[in-house]
């Protein structure tokens, strides 16, 4: 039998390299990617009896928001620690972004260790996390938010963190 394959294949090379090659090009193009058809999450292949499966459900109204709907200001002063009007430029700014339409919270978290630089948390609906339209509108309006703060020569505000990235990343991305 492997006589009969070896003489086949060596009696029609050509013709397999030639078949070979477009369905080659064909499966690329029309079969689903691995990534696609596999399971990453193993949790998934437990029944709803598991244990763990049962203590995921009872922590569901533990768990905070997503973590990707997150945009960390921050406000940070080179020259020295943060004046009492920095202090006040910020609480504007972080009221002002607690006005932008899609922002859901806004927490202050207070300042360095050097007194240098302040942050505060923003969280987004998730709806708005979801797109990137909506996303890329909240980051656009805290950061506008920024020049109507009055803040004082030196003072500069930066956001940071998985939303504020993102849509950084597809602005980047848009303009290659």
């Amino acid at each position: 039998m492997f006589m009969t394959i070896a003489r086949f294949d060596v009696r029609f090379r050509w013709l397999i390299v030639v078949v070979w090659i477009p369905a080659t090009a064909a499966a690329v193009f029309t079969l689903p990617s691995l990534s696609s058809v596999t399971q990453s999450n193993n949790a998934q292949f437990l029944s709803s009896s598991s244990p763990s499966v049962q203590a995921g459900e009872l922590a569901t109204p533990f768990r905070g928001l997503d973590p990707t709907g997150t945009v960390v200001l921050v406000a940070s002063r080179a020259s020295g620690p943060l004046t009492p009007e920095d202090k006040a430029a910020i609480g504007r700014v972080e009221q002002a972004a607690r006005g932008v339409p899609g922002v859901y919270l806004v927490a202050d978290e207070g300042v360095s260790k050097d007194g240098q630089a302040a942050q505060a948390l923003v969280t987004v609906a998730t709806s708005t996390s979801n797109s990137s339209t909506a996303s890329a509108n909240v980051v656009d309006g805290i950061r506008a938010s920024f020049s109507g703060a009055g803040a004082p020569s030196g003072l500069s505000f930066n956001l940071t963190d998985p939303l504020a990235s993102s849509v950084d990343a597809s602005k980047t991305g848009n303009t290659t």
